[in-house]
Order: C-alpha cells, then structure tokens, then sequence
C-alpha cells in the first residue's frame, strides 16, 4: 500500500491510496494525450522552437491563430496516449490543459475528441 497518500496506478490497474477521499486522475492535453508539435509542424512546415526562433513568439502565435479552433480541436494523439486515455477513463478523470492567450485554443480544447 501507498504510504505516502499519493494515488497509485497498480500494475493490475487498480488505483489505490491511504486516503478514503475519492481519487481523481488529472491528464495533460499537450505533450501527453496529444501531439502539439507534430500538429505545429503539419500546419507550418516546422517544429515549433525552430519557427519560434525564426519568427519570434509574435509570429508563432500568429501562426496558431490563423489556423483557428481547427488547429487545437484536430491535435492528434500522441504514441501511447490514446491507450493511456483509455486505462484510466473509467476511473474518475479530469483533462487540464493551459489555452493560449486565444480564444480559440480555450473551445478548440473543450471540443477536442
């Protein structure tokens, strides 16, 4: 058993935890569930550190924001993230995610999947 509080992910997927308060399993979008740098270079040709640096952060967000919600809302998912979605859906789950200064980033992410 977990002695420290902090919930655990058995190898037989159960989740346990010292504490009898409900658990709840928080996933990051980006990175994580899904490929934002794969998705920035589909739309610019470029990984995203390289276009940045070439374009400055101005020109990077510009890019994003010309593609719209289409740009968040379509991200593909990252190798294995799809079936680390899947392990821990049922139990009690959030998604966080940081949107851009855009408003398009916050509903392209609420709509994703």
């Amino acid at each position: 058993m977990n002695k420290t509080g902090i919930p655990v992910v058995c190898l037989d997927g159960s989740l346990t935890s010292v504490s009898d308060e409900p658990l709840q399993i928080l996933l990051d979008m980006d990175g994580v569930l899904v490929d934002f740098d794969q998705q920035f270079k589909d739309l610019t040709g470029m990984a995203p550190r390289d276009f940045e640096a070439k374009h400055g952060s101005k020109g990077f967000w510009e890019a994003i924001e010309t593609a719209g919600v289409g740009f968040w809302r379509g991200m593909k998912w990252m190798p294995g993230g799809e079936a680390l979605y899947n392990r821990v859906a049922k139990y009690d789950h959030a998604l966080l995610s940081s949107p851009s200064r855009s408003e398009t980033s916050k509903i392209g992410k609420r709509l994703w999947r």
